[in-house]
């Protein structure tokens, strides 16, 4: 019958498949919907402490994001016990490999959603997060040392690992992690000041262009120095120089890339347009952040301006996502009609 659930194992083609939905193909890129999540949630929280926003919009989103993030990791502990060779096969793909650490830093900005509620659990998360986070980076830097890298294969991708070195500060300081955090958070600033002109070579000069199915990744680089900013900012506790100038970098990226227009969204919807939810979050916890520190009229415009950008860009990734997955839902159910 047209949506009866299968599944199969072990024979490499149909392995677990739920209704229209194969279980072996949700990788590891799926939680930057997580990361978005869980940042807009964080976002609102904040909103809620500077800016008088709803408390209760932020909590919301923050359960929906700890929901979305148990069922991905069920589903990537059903890949590892059920087609291992699946998950060998993304990390050894280059550009998919990258996108490990989206877990990781999910599970960084999930575990100060918990900070409120429960101790303990924000502080098992926020560990095997780190743990994680830790290992994926080492041997991602070590396979760059041993493995021939072309120019063309270097994107904003790979700031993702990196960068996500600064994300166990959300929590981890607050949990009383701080000196781990501090060498976190120097390995970051390092790995971001090391790579970006690389990437940003990557992108000006070298050809092939980035393709338009991989320009949301842009938007990558405008989470980079924001991030950096938020996690300075939990040791600080205020919005001094260093603070101010990574959230106007931010901006300056945000800028630029809203610039491109049409272009940004030139390919039909994908995964990839989960890149878009996050840095836009991102950005906005820096601005409200700079708010706080320096409460004058021009950071409340940008701060108010930055989080209801950042809830509709989410808005929309999400409508789409609904309408493609519905689309697939309604072609798949047809051509299982057509077999009867």
């Amino acid at each position: 019958m047209c949506g009866q659930s299968a599944s199969a194992f072990g024979n490499g083609t149909e392995v677990f498949e739920l209704p229209f939905l194969k279980v072996r193909n949700i990788g590891f890129d799926y939680f930057s919907s997580v990361m978005g999540l869980a940042g807009r949630g964080l976002v609102w929280r904040s909103a809620a402490q500077y800016l008088d926003g709803p408390l209760p919009v932020g909590e919301g989103i923050l359960g929906l994001a700890l929901l979305v993030f148990i069922a991905l990791i069920s589903i990537q502990i059903v890949r590892a016990i059920f087609t291992p060779w699946e998950l060998a096969a993304e990390w050894n793909d280059l550009a998919r490999r990258n996108f490990f650490c989206t877990a990781t830093i999910a599970s960084a900005l999930l575990s100060l959603g918990l900070l409120t509620y429960n101790r303990y659990a924000a502080e098992a998360l926020w560990g095997l997060g780190v743990s994680a986070q830790l290992i994926f980076l080492v041997f991602m830097i070590r396979h760059w040392f041993i493995e021939k890298v072309d120019h063309s294969e270097l994107s904003p991708a790979w700031l993702i690992p990196m960068v996500g070195n600064a994300s166990p500060s959300f929590a981890g300081v607050s949990l009383g992690y701080g000196p781990v955090c501090k060498v976190l958070l120097a390995t970051s600033i390092f790995c971001w000041a090391a790579f970006m002109p690389l990437i940003l070579y990557r992108i000006i000069f070298v050809n092939p262009k980035i393709p338009d199915r991989s320009m949301p990744g842009l938007a990558i680089l405008v989470s980079a120095p924001a991030v950096l900013s938020v996690s300075i900012y939990s040791f600080t506790q205020s919005a001094n120089d260093v603070v101010q100038i990574l959230s106007w970098t931010s901006l300056f990226f945000a800028v630029v890339i809203l610039s491109l227009g049409k272009r940004l969204i030139a390919a039909p919807f994908s995964r990839s347009w989960w890149a878009f939810t996050f840095p836009s979050t991102a950005l906005a916890s820096s601005l409200i952040r700079v708010y706080d520190s320096i409460p004058n009229q021009f950071n409340h415009y940008l701060a108010v301006i930055a989080l209801y950008s950042c809830s509709v860009i989410a808005v929309y990734v999400a409508s789409a996502a609904l309408l493609v997955g519905l689309n697939s839902i309604r072609s798949q159910a047809c051509l299982a009609k057509e077999k009867l």
